[in-house]
């Protein structure tokens, strides 16, 4: 488990409180026993600029949308996410596994999409994307604003060429780390995209042996001609 960004080349296996740990949880995604792993976590040790995202209010496909600002899509540079509707715009990394299967991971102002998962834009399957909610400071990183999300706000996502897709936001809700869908690790099935950082609102107790907050705050959203 790498951190990528340019001041650190580090390996961050450290079981210490307050290091950043993206957990190997394994899913299994297909017969022949691949398997897919992930878990967002931001620091955990108490600093005196720590934030606290407002509670989620969560909502399910069915809800009505309660979205009411313009949906125009921004002019966005290559790899990046953006949800204009919470002021939301970041650049986007695809990342995968090191040679030990540990997930190398951007810093605190960026996105990372999981490159085992499908690809933004993708005619089947679930493009995944997460980041970290906070910084070492305890201030809240870009990623902890997708709490904000209502029902039907438009989010983009560039990919490496500039193409520019678009969703709608389906759901939101709050997920135990251990409950994680494996359906969000699908190349096949309904085109969607899913993002996700820790639900800093959660408990800190011990996951797959760790110690770290026990949910996630999840978006999944749906292509929008």
């Amino acid at each position: 488990m790498r951190q990528s960004n340019s001041h650190s080349g580090r390996n961050l296996r450290k079981r210490s409180r307050g290091q950043w740990r993206w957990i190997l949880a394994a899913v299994v995604v297909t017969a022949g026993l691949a398997c897919a792993a992930l878990a967002v976590l931001g620091f955990t040790q108490a600093t005196s600029h720590d934030e606290t995202p407002a509670p989620v209010h969560p909502f399910t496909a069915s809800d009505p949308n309660a979205y009411t600002g313009t949906p125009t899509a921004p002019a966005l540079p290559p790899s990046t996410l953006a949800v204009p509707g919470i002021g939301l715009q970041m650049p986007l990394n695809d990342e995968g596994t090191d040679k030990d299967g540990w997930l190398v991971i951007p810093d605190s102002d960026h996105a990372v999409h999981f490159e085992m998962t499908a690809l933004p834009g993708a005619a089947h399957g679930t493009a995944l994307v997460g980041g970290h909610v906070n910084y070492a400071s305890g201030k809240l990183a870009p990623m902890a604003g997708i709490n904000k999300v209502t029902k039907g706000m438009p989010i983009y996502v560039t990919d490496k060429n500039g193409t520019l897709h678009r969703y709608r936001a389906e759901t939101l809700q709050n997920i135990p780390k251990d409950g994680l869908p494996q359906s969000y690790f699908a190349k096949d099935g309904t085109p969607r995209l899913v993002l996700l950082t820790c639900d800093q609102n959660s408990p800190v107790a011990p996951v797959w042996g760790v110690e770290q907050y026990t949910d996630f705050t999840v978006v999944t959203a749906t292509p929008w001609p």
